[in-house]
C-alpha cells in the first residue's frame, strides 16, 4: 500500500494517488491525469513513492495529507479533482455523487476547450485501431435509451458541418464512407434490412387482400354509393 506522486515532465503538474497493490506502471485513474497521459504519452510521466501504509484508513489519511501539502487540486499545479479518496464519502464511488460528477465534467471541459493539438495527437494515435466487440457492445449499452440534449445535438451538428466544410476532411470522410459501404458485412446488413422491409410490405399487402378486408371495402363502397344516391 503506497501513496505516490505522478509528475508530468512536460508541464511539471503532479497527481497524488494511492495504490494498494504498488503497481509500478500505475500512474493514476483520475479523469484529469488520464486525459493528460493521453495527451502527452506515458513516456512523459514519472512516478515517485511518497510513503507506505499498513492499512486502508492510513492510506486514505496520508493521501489527503499529501494532496493538501502539494496543493494538487489547484488546476495550475496538479491533476487532482478531489481532496481525497472515495473513502472520504464512505464506500460509494465519488463519480456517482452529482456534485462531484459535475466538477469532473467541468474540469474535463476546461481541459479540452481550445486544445485542438491534443485532440489531433490522440486522433492520430487512435487512427487505424479498432475497438473490440466487447467494447463496442459496452458503448452501445451505455448510450442506449439516452436522449441528447438540445445543446449536445447542436454541438454535434456544428462539428459535422465544420468537418464537411474542410476539403481535406471531407475527402477523408468520403473515402472512409466508400470503404465502409463496400465492406462485405455492410452489404450483408443492407441486404438483410431490405429483405425485412420487403417482408413487412408483403405482409401488409397480403392482409389487404384477405376476405375480411375485401368485405369491408365492399361495404364501404356500397355505403358511399347509397349515400350519393340519396343526396
Amino acid at each position: 500500500m503506497v501513496i505516490y506522486k505522478t509528475i508530468c515532465l512536460v508541464n511539471g503538474k503532479i497527481y497524488i494517488g494511492q495504490d494498494s497493490k504498488d503497481n509500478p506502471r500505475y500512474l493514476g485513474s483520475g479523469v484529469m491525469i488520464i486525459l493528460a497521459i493521453s495527451k502527452y504519452g506515458r513516456k512523459n510521466f514519472n512516478k515517485e513513492i511518497l510513503c507506505r501504509c499498513l492499512s486502508q484508513k492510513a492510506l486514505d489519511n496520508m493521501e489527503r495529507y499529501f494532496i493538501k501539502k502539494f496543493n494538487s487540486t489547484n488546476i495550475d499545479i496538479g491533476y487532482n479533482i478531489l481532496p481525497g479518496s472515495s473513502n472520504e464519502f464512505g464506500t460509494i464511488n465519488p463519480a456517482q455523487i452529482p456534485i462531484v460528477r459535475e466538477k469532473i465534467k467541468q474540469s474535463a471541459i476546461q481541459f479540452w476547450l481550445g486544445n485542438y493539438e491534443a485532440r489531433r495527437q490522440i486522433s492520430l494515435r487512435r487512427k487505424g485501431t479498432k475497438a473490440s466487440e466487447y467494447t463496442r457492445q459496452k458503448q452501445s449499452l451505455s448510450s442506449k435509451g439516452k436522449k441528447k440534449t438540445a445543446i449536445h445535438a447542436s454541438n454535434i451538428s456544428v462539428s459535422v458541418k465544420r468537418a464537411w466544410s474542410s476539403p481535406d476532411t471531407s475527402k477523408e470522410l468520403r473515402d472512409s464512407l466508400r470503404i465502409f459501404n463496400n465492406l462485405p458485412t455492410t452489404r450483408e446488413k443492407r441486404r438483410l434490412s431490405a429483405k425485412r422491409q420487403w417482408e413487412t410490405k408483403r405482409h401488409i399487402m397480403m392482409n389487404a387482400f384477405t376476405k375480411e378486408a375485401r368485405a369491408k371495402r365492399r361495404a364501404s363502397i356500397k355505403a358511399s354509393w347509397n349515400e350519393g344516391k340519396r343526396s
